[in-house]
This record gives C-alpha cells, sequence and structure tokens, in this order.
C-alpha cells in the first residue's frame, strides 16, 4: 500500500478540483508574471517597467500593487485565464509561477513521492546531482505545514454532506501504519480522499527493501 503518495496525489487532486471550478483560479501576481516581463537595468537591478508579451511597456504605479499593469490584460487578453489553463497542461513548468515556489514544490514533491526524509534537501551528496537550489529542513517543513492547511480546507469543502470512514493499515517490522480515508460519490463514481495517516515515518528507521522474488 504505498499511502503516502496516495495522500499527496489525492490531496493535490481534491485542491484542483477545486480551485479550477472558479472563473480564475489564478492571484494577480500569477497573471502579471505569466504575462509581463520585468525590465532591468545595466545592473539588472529591477526599474519598476514590465514589457507585456505583445511588447506593450507598463510601469507599476507605487502601492497599487499589479493592478494598474493587469488593466492592460484585462484589455488586450479577454481570455487569459483559459490561455494560462493552456499553458499548464502543455508544459511542464508554468511561466508564471516564481522560481523559489517551483523548487519548494519540487522538493516537496521529490520528497514525499519517493518517501525520503524530510533532510534530504539538506544532503551535500544529493546537491551534487540535482538542479534543484538547495532549502533547509525547517524551509521545506513549513511550506509543507501550509500546504497541509490550505488542502485540509479544500479537502473539507470537497467531501458532500454524507461520507463512509474507512481505515486501512499496514505493519512493517515492529511498527504499524493506519491510514483514515474519506469514501463518497463523485459524478457517479466512488471517490475518496486521505483524512490522516499515523505514524510519520522515522527518518532513522530501516526502510522496507525491494523485494527480487
Amino acid at each position: 500500500m504505498h499511502t503516502r503518495t496516495n495522500t499527496t496525489s489525492l490531496g493535490l487532486a481534491a485542491h484542483f478540483r477545486i480551485k479550477t471550478a472558479t472563473s480564475n483560479p489564478f492571484s494577480t501576481h500569477q497573471m502579471c508574471s505569466y504575462f509581463y516581463k520585468p525590465i532591468v537595468d545595466a545592473q539588472d537591478e529591477p526599474t519598476g517597467y514590465f514589457r507585456c508579451q505583445c511588447n506593450v511597456v507598463r510601469k507599476q504605479a507605487p502601492k497599487t500593487g499589479y493592478s494598474n499593469i493587469f488593466d492592460h490584460v484585462l484589455k488586450r487578453q479577454p481570455d487569459f485565464v483559459g490561455t494560462m489553463m493552456a499553458s499548464s497542461t502543455n508544459t511542464a513548468t508554468l511561466s508564471f509561477v516564481d522560481q523559489k515556489s517551483q523548487t519548494v514544490f519540487s522538493w516537496m514533491e521529490w520528497i514525499t513521492s519517493c518517501n525520503l526524509p524530510f533532510s534530504w534537501c539538506e544532503d551535500p551528496t544529493v546537491s551534487k546531482y540535482t538542479n534543484l537550489d538547495r532549502i533547509s529542513t525547517d524551509t521545506l517543513l513549513k511550506y509543507a505545514g501550509l500546504v497541509v492547511r490550505d488542502l485540509d480546507i479544500d479537502i473539507g469543502l470537497a467531501i458532500p454532506s454524507k461520507f463512509v470512514i474507512m481505515f486501512d493499515g499496514w505493519t512493517f517490522q515492529s511498527e504499524q501504519y493506519l491510514a483514515g480515508f474519506a469514501v463518497f460519490e463523485h459524478d457517479g463514481q466512488a471517490d475518496k480522499v486521505v483524512l490522516a495517516f499515523a505514524p510519520l515515518i522515522d527518518d532513522e528507521a530501516p526502510q522496507p527493501a525491494m523485494s527480487s522474488s
């Protein structure tokens, strides 16, 4: 039973369903990052000007956030949501997601899907063989906690008023694992999300070996 992988994939699937159900699942920052590129000076310092994909240059007004430059997107790209959604399905890297967010998510996905210790992102040997920027374990756990908080909200919205609680367990050596699922009907089919999983795997504990038989 690959419980940890299921936890991640099911949680992200529920998160995606909720977000795409709205008319605009993207923040203003994401939208402007997708359609605009910042203009820098000779020293690579930001100038406050941004160049749109249509080559129009706009200046970000002080204390207005992205509202004044986003007005141009609304006028020139009325189907901006469809454009960005198509981009997200055709490319492995989302151009409107900032580099830090991509780095944190990549470490989080790698570690959780491969059942690795949280300290993996600080291992100097790992850093030699990956192009990902290094982050600390504290940073990883901080953002993992924020993701869990968001997913808790989204899963709560996705689960209907009537659902079934299902438990699934597994034993490895002296450790026992137990996961709790909410099972419910969605679009005429049975669907499920992980509600709880205990205990967390100790980083120092031996991991199950692949059988050669």
